[in-house]
């Protein structure tokens, strides 16, 4: 399927995205409060870098979101297509 699929085409894309989007800003609340310290670790950071993997989750999540492939999920696309009086917005 090309990346220039509608949303008559694949109705689902907007609910996975919505799904995807909060998924990367619970993590993305997650990763905030691990680097300013609110949470108390119980593992030595040298040993177990946490916050790398956190960075690293936060990352694919958000690749998720933008994806620009066959195969994959284009919220930008996703959005002009639900949203097209934010063009201006999107293009910026």
């Amino acid at each position: 399927m090309s990346s220039t699929a509608t949303a008559k085409e694949r109705p689902e894309e907007l609910s996975i995205y919505a799904e995807r989007h909060f998924h990367f800003m619970n993590l993305w609340t997650v990763y905030r409060d691990l680097l300013s310290h609110k949470y108390t670790r119980s593992l030595d950071c040298e040993e177990y870098p946490v916050a790398i993997t956190m960075m690293f989750l936060l990352y694919g999540y958000f690749y998720s979101l933008v994806e620009d492939s066959d195969e994959g999920l284009n919220g930008f696309r996703v959005w002009r297509e639900k949203l097209p009086q934010e063009e201006a917005a999107i293009a910026r």
